[in-house]
């Protein structure tokens, strides 16, 4: 029912979409949504998801989820403009960003295994 913005597939195949939606296939989804491989929506990720919008994703070599975009709280636990997502769609408890983004407009994974974002006029190293 809304924009789907990003797209990443994990290791066993499983595909995961962020964006700006509600729900996707009639079935209850806040902005995040989880396919298996054989693409049926997974119904493990649901919950209070983001409380705005999520413009990108990385799916890390873990297969944790990186998320950033426009948004303060996921399943109303802080996650500032940058949250990390386990395996199955939870939020990962042990990721903090070092710096509060409020809005990621892009995300970029480098080789060190740092993370930079970049918001409308600045760009921050968030983690680690």
């Amino acid at each position: 029912d809304g924009e789907v913005r990003d797209i990443g597939v994990k290791s066993d195949g499983s595909i995961i979409i962020t964006g700006d939606f509600s729900s996707v296939n009639g079935s209850a989804r806040n902005r995040v949504a989880q396919f298996a491989s054989d693409l049926w929506l997974n119904s493990v990720v649901g919950g209070y998801g983001p409380n705005g919008n999520v413009r990108n994703l990385i799916v890390l070599s873990d297969d944790r989820t990186l998320i950033g975009g426009d948004f303060t709280q996921f399943d109303a636990s802080p996650a500032p403009g940058l949250g990390c997502l386990l395996k199955w769609g939870s939020i990962d408890g042990s990721f903090t960003a070092s710096r509060d983004i409020s809005s990621a407009g892009q995300l970029a994974l480098l080789s060190s295994g740092k993370i930079l974002t970049a918001a409308y006029t600045k760009m921050s190293r968030v983690w680690p």
